[in-house]
């Protein structure tokens, strides 16, 4: 959706505001409003302002501890430092030109790096709240990817080790259901 969109969709919002209407639905309906605006407004960002944004937001909840578990904090924590890794490892690879007729071995594994590593950014940043996001399987996707690049000249190029394990660890803390009531 575009600027037009948001546009479009405020003004009827604020029509539906000049009504006054007492029904109980209406109280609801504007907050359909509000937070399809919202997401539309994220989808726009680009990753490095999501990634502020996410900053800001573990920054207020590490003020307010009492209302926040520290496993939440540690969870958002790590993947707002994964989240800098990947960026920082798709801006470094971003140099190297894969051609899909003659990649080697191992621009191959760096190709697939590359490509389950876009899709753990798009997983992360896709969805306002974190609660709501997913990752891409460490144990059957990624750790086997990663293990095979320990053997190539990238692992230590792209600092490959730390990559894997601060996304090994926001996996594991994942499984632990950070946001979970229980």
């Amino acid at each position: 959706m575009k600027f037009d969109d948001i546009k479009q969709i405020d003004e009827i919002k604020e029509y539906y505001l000049s009504k006054d209407d007492k029904s109980s639905s209406f109280s609801y309906e504007i907050q359909i409003f509000d937070g399809l605006i919202e997401r539309i407004k994220w989808s726009t960002l680009f990753d490095q302002e999501k990634l502020e944004r996410r900053k800001k937001s573990l920054l207020i909840k590490s003020v307010h501890k009492d209302l926040h578990s520290d496993l939440i904090i540690l969870y958002e924590q790590s993947v707002i430092e994964l989240s800098v890794l990947i960026m920082r490892f798709l801006d470094d690879v971003g140099f190297v030109i894969f051609n899909m007729g003659e990649m080697s071995d191992q621009e191959f594994l760096l190709f697939r790096l590359k490509n389950m590593l876009s899709f753990e950014l798009y997983s992360i940043h896709h969805k306002i709240k974190l609660e709501h996001s997913g990752h891409v399987l460490f144990d059957y996707v990624m750790e086997p990817i990663f293990k095979d690049l320990e053997k190539t000249v990238y692992y230590e190029k792209f600092q490959l080790e730390t990559l894997g394990e601060k996304l090994e660890l926001v996996c594991q803390l994942f499984l632990k259901r950070p946001y979970s009531k229980s």
